[in-house]
């Protein structure tokens, strides 16, 4: 609890294990219209969430009016979707589905709404959080052992948050059968 994230950086290298940095949520927006219009996006046309949060194109997206002509919503809208990214990392700019409210400098926009959610924030891992997880994967890290296995899934699917090994003899090991 006293190294500094530089110093759990060094001790972690030593064991091969590096400290997950953080991340930024993504997702798409969709921009409502009552007409169909071209349209081009860019960082000044960041989108808001009910919360306050920031979303900002992933870079300039354009639609022409030929092209929105034919997505049409089955609310009689024509529509345009953004690939949007957060502002900063963290998980707090995760987003449940329909969570936006406004997009900056576009005035004929109806509404906007994100009809899918928002995913892939993650926060910095703090120094005692990694070398709590360096000391659990170590160097080991073959796929017959409780802890290679744990090192290695982990490593490879963070969004696993509880990993149960099946083994030899085991009640619910459905290959011995």
């Amino acid at each position: 609890s006293v190294l500094t994230e530089d110093e759990a950086d060094a001790l972690g290298a030593n064991l091969f294990a590096e400290r997950k940095t953080g991340d930024r949520a993504r997702g798409v927006a969709r921009l409502y219209f009552s007409q169909p219009q071209s349209i081009t996006v860019t960082t000044a046309n960041f989108v808001t969430s009910k919360t306050g949060l920031h979303y900002f194109p992933s870079d300039i997206q354009t639609i022409r009016t030929e092209e929105m002509l034919l997505n049409l919503g089955s609310d009689n809208l024509y529509y345009f979707n953004i690939n949007v990214i957060a502002e900063d990392d963290g998980t707090k700019y995760n987003l449940a589905n329909n969570s936006l409210v406004s997009i900056a400098n576009i005035n004929s926009a109806i509404k906007v709404a994100n009809l899918s959610r928002f995913d892939g924030g993650a926060s910095d891992e703090s120094a005692v959080e990694f070398i709590a997880r360096a000391r659990q994967e170590l160097t080991e890290r073959p796929l017959v052992t409780l802890r290679g296995i744990g090192a290695k899934i982990t490593r490879s699917f963070p969004q696993v948050r509880r990993l149960n090994v099946v083994g030899f003899n085991d009640p619910e090991m459905q290959r011995d059968v």
